[in-house]
């Protein structure tokens, strides 16, 4: 290997420790949309109802001023988390390959301050988002 080719390689470590340490600081939640099942949210006219989605958007604002800590001491109803059973859901989409079938239960967020949720999968400090609830029951068999 060539002094050039052993000096880029040694930067592009360097380069990638340094964005762990980074990540490894971040206590507030990420929240990833690329699995949102759009069929979840498309049957809702947006020019007709922007309140629900104003909403929606103040409430991970909020999540994401909280950090982890916070949400997982925080009520079900509140600003914390709980699991629901993979068979409850609703919409038997495919889910992403990371969800394999061992896993039994999905996280869920409460989407707006009520009972309508986010439903997905913490992973780390990512929060992977499946399903986006607007109206209660539509996403998955509250009990």
């Amino acid at each position: 290997m060539s002094k050039r080719k052993r000096g880029s390689l040694v930067k592009e470590l360097r380069d990638e420790k340094a964005r762990v340490g980074i990540y490894e600081q971040v206590d507030h939640p990420l929240f990833s949309f690329k699995y949102l099942q759009e069929d979840s949210i498309d049957k809702y006219d947006v020019n007709k109802g922007g309140k629900p989605y104003f909403d929606f958007l103040m409430r991970l604002k909020k999540l994401s001023e909280l950090g982890w800590k916070v949400i997982r001491t925080s009520g079900r109803h509140g600003f914390g988390m709980e699991k629901v059973s993979r068979s409850r859901i609703i919409p038997q989409k495919p889910l992403p390959p990371f969800i394999t079938p061992e896993v039994e239960d999905l996280h869920v967020f409460r989407s707006k301050g009520d009972n309508t949720a986010l439903v997905g999968w913490q992973m780390e400090k990512v929060f992977y988002i499946f399903y986006i609830e607007l109206r209660h029951g539509d996403i998955y068999r509250h009990s």
